[in-house]
């Protein structure tokens, strides 16, 4: 739905999505090395950062906020416009746990999606105040 010709069709696939993260979160686990639904609805959303229609980027930084408990590293993936390399999310990771405490990055670092990469950087810049506000 997220590729349909219809912006009408792609917004309501983006609501529908945070509405599924909202009913169905499931807490961080740092070992688990599967995709959990939060995080999986957070990278689909990110991806509609880059729609042509501005309602369907608007409503997608409007859902991005509400969904709960996304893994840390999908949230840093969004803030630069190139991947991160298992690297440099391990530094992150050793930050995170000094600042934080509790924070982790998983090995299995190569499931981020394209889509993540740079969504909020992206939204920032738009050109439509809607979409930055």
């Amino acid at each position: 739905l997220l590729s349909d010709d219809d912006a009408p069709v792609r917004l309501e696939a983006v609501r529908l999505l945070g509405l599924l993260a909202q009913d169905h979160p499931v807490p961080y686990d740092a070992d688990s090395a599967t995709i959990r639904l939060p995080d999986a609805c957070f990278m689909q959303v990110c991806g509609a950062f880059f729609d042509s229609d501005r309602f369907v980027r608007e409503e997608a930084c409007k859902v991005l906020g509400t969904i709960p408990k996304v893994s840390p590293h999908y949230m840093v993936q969004t803030l630069t416009k190139s991947m991160l390399s298992d690297k440099k999310l391990d530094e992150i990771e050793q930050t995170t746990q000094e600042g934080e405490g509790d924070y982790r990055v998983s090995e299995s670092t190569s499931l981020l999606s394209a889509d993540a990469a740079g969504a909020f950087v992206v939204a920032l810049e738009d050109e439509f105040w809607q979409v930055r506000a």
